[in-house]
């Protein structure tokens, strides 16, 4: 599957001013495609976030909070091996933790 432009501006139009979650972005991709299965919600997310990431328009990686602010620890992954650390993520995670099982941020305020 190939990334929907429609879901590619969204997203970075979001990020223009936050960081974003998993369970966010597959919110996005819910209310644009209401039809979709949660399998291709996910597919949908995983796709814009490859998409994106071999842009180099935004790093992903788990968040921590530091001195009140959420930083993006930045996976060293890239392409597939990237896609399937993503997958396991989801997989591996619990219902609680799967929302923010991983999150990503626009490589310019990473690198600010």
């Amino acid at each position: 599957m190939s990334a929907d432009q429609e879901l590619l501006a969204e997203i970075e139009a979001q990020l223009n001013d936050d960081i974003l979650y998993f369970a966010w972005l597959f919110q996005i991709v819910r209310l644009q495609n209401p039809g979709y299965t949660e399998a291709q919600c996910i597919e949908s997310v995983l796709d814009a976030v490859i998409h994106l990431h071999q842009n180099e328009i935004i790093v992903v990686g788990n968040a921590r909070e530091i001195d009140e602010m959420v930083l993006i620890q930045p996976w060293p992954e890239l392409n597939d091996e990237l896609r399937a650390r993503m997958e396991s993520a989801i997989a591996d995670s619990n219902d609680r933790d799967r929302d923010f099982c991983f999150w990503i941020q626009l490589t310019k305020h990473f690198a600010t």
